[in-house]
């Protein structure tokens, strides 16, 4: 009988020194960072931007950083809230202008029709690098927006010759 119950007190004991996962690893950063990744990518496929807007904002009050500030100023471009993206862009433009940079400013000001600020931000992002075909895309979508299909179909082509996706070109040369 004594057998038994040392045991079953054996059994009792085990079970209740685990601890459930998120104490098991308390204070261990690779859980913190996987559990955030986990948090993140659930965010972006449910296409919460104001979720991750909540993540890189904590990120960067945190600690500053270049790409938590670029990601931060995306997300909120895709919320529409271009104001926002531009405040936080605006650090990265001043200090250590980039080729995404310029590229997301270009798209924020597009976004509120201020087309010749537009071009002039993605006419920087091109002479950051000009091999971007996504920048010759965007360039295209801005002039045709601004109505100069001619100087925007061009655009398309070189996009198209730096292997933008031809779908991505057709439609958008359709549009024009």
């Amino acid at each position: 009988m004594s057998t038994r119950i040392l045991i079953g007190l054996s059994v009792l004991l085990l079970s209740a020194c685990q601890l459930s996962p998120s104490y098991r690893f308390a204070g261990n950063s690779d859980y913190q960072t996987k559990d955030t990744a986990e948090k993140e990518f659930i965010l972006q496929n449910a296409k919460n931007y104001n979720g991750l807007i909540a993540v890189y904002k904590q990120r960067l009050q945190y600690r500053e950083d270049k790409e938590t500030r670029l990601k931060l100023a995306e997300y909120y471009y895709l919320a529409n809230d271009y104001n926002s993206s531009l405040h936080y862009l605006s650090v990265l433009l001043e200090n250590s202008p980039s080729e995404p940079a310029y590229l997301l400013q270009a798209k924020n000001l597009s976004a509120q029709h201020q087309y010749k600020s537009a071009i002039d931000a993605i006419n920087m992002a091109i002479s950051s690098n000009p091999k971007s075909g996504e920048a010759y895309n965007v360039k295209g979508i801005i002039l045709s927006e601004s109505g100069l299909l001619p100087q925007a179909k061009e655009a398309f082509e070189t996009a198209r010759n730096l292997y933008v996706k031809d779908d991505v070109i057709n439609n958008n040369v359709a549009m024009v």
